[in-house]
């Protein structure tokens, strides 16, 4: 048989090895730690895997992720968050989330408000517990509203651009309660837009929503919104400091003094997360403020737990 036979018909003949013994069987390969293998883009197989990536892999991926977006923008153009219709989506983040004559009903938060919980002169939710008639309405000699004086909360300051009503509660209730989960990358971009003095945080976490609220939704709306502060912002973001130990009533349905109320004893820190609040500060977010009454209670456990300083970031409050 020829040795062009041999080799077509598998036959593998044995060959002598430089030392002079045959029929050795050829040493094994040396093993490759997965590690070490990296494509040229920078990240490992492994990590790959694991979901650990490099920053440069990670920029990869969000140009391509915004590159697909674009294209399918293009041939099923998003809807309004508040109306419905299409919408051609532009860099202005007003423009991602409503249509025009939307947008054009979005109404900023200005004017005389409150320096540390951004109540707008007229409101009057500490007024209405206390049984008076009158608002607490401010002028340019007053800082805070009667609110804060009475109620004193925890948090150091609120953070919030945009009043809740038209258009943006219309988006809003469509994230939350009608599961259109890709609201919450615009409406995050138009929270973060709105931020005229960024504080100086060392991380962010979200008002947590219970497990039982997010497994009816599908997603928690506030590590969304959370999610994308923290890319806005270039602020590291915690999604699991707090914990909602009970469930609570939903805060819309509540009378002003129950709003109060509800939320204490609510929520608390998760024991392992302690650990990363000593000496911090922290940004606080969630999608509306309304009383006030969920940030400070989550703000008192997260001062208690070792930060410094809560500041609470909202995508709109609430009059």
């Amino acid at each position: 048989m020829s040795p062009y036979q041999q080799r077509d018909r598998g036959v593998v003949s044995a060959r002598k090895s430089p030392g002079g013994s045959r029929g050795r069987e050829p040493s094994p390969s040396p093993r490759v730690d997965e590690n070490e293998i990296r494509k040229p883009w920078g990240f490992s197989l492994v990590g790959l895997r694991g979901g650990l990536v490099t920053a440069r892999s990670r920029r990869l991926k969000e140009a391509l992720s915004e590159g697909m977006r674009q294209a399918v923008d293009l041939i099923y153009p998003p809807a309004c968050g508040a109306c419905g219709c299409d919408i051609i989506p532009g860099r202005d983040p007003v423009e991602a989330v409503l249509c025009p004559d939307c947008a054009g009903a979005l109404e900023p938060l200005g004017g005389l408000v409150c320096e540390r919980c951004a109540a707008p002169s007229g409101s009057c939710h500490g007024d209405r517990l206390a049984g008076e008639t009158e608002c607490s309405t401010l002028d340019a000699d007053v800082t805070s509203c009667l609110d804060c004086a009475r109620l004193s909360p925890k948090f150091s300051r609120v953070h919030s651009a945009w009043q809740y009503g038209g258009p943006l509660l219309e988006a809003i209730h469509a994230f939350k309660y009608e599961g259109r989960v890709h609201l919450g990358r615009p409406l995050g971009k138009l929270m973060v837009s709105g931020f005229r003095n960024a504080p100086a945080a060392d991380l962010i976490t979200p008002v947590p929503s219970h497990p039982r609220r997010v497994r009816r939704r599908g997603f928690d709306h506030a590590v969304c919104l959370a999610a994308e502060a923290g890319r806005g912002l270039g602020i590291p973001v915690l999604p699991s400091l707090l914990r909602r130990a009970r469930d609570t009533a939903p805060q819309a349905r509540l009378s002003v003094g129950a709003r109060l109320e509800n939320p204490r004893g609510a929520f608390e820190v998760r024991g392992r997360a302690a650990r990363r609040l000593a000496g911090r500060r922290v940004l606080l977010v969630d999608d509306v403020m309304t009383t006030g009454a969920t940030a400070s209670a989550c703000a008192g456990e997260l001062l208690e737990a070792g930060a410094v300083v809560v500041e609470v970031l909202t995508l709109a409050r609430a009059a």
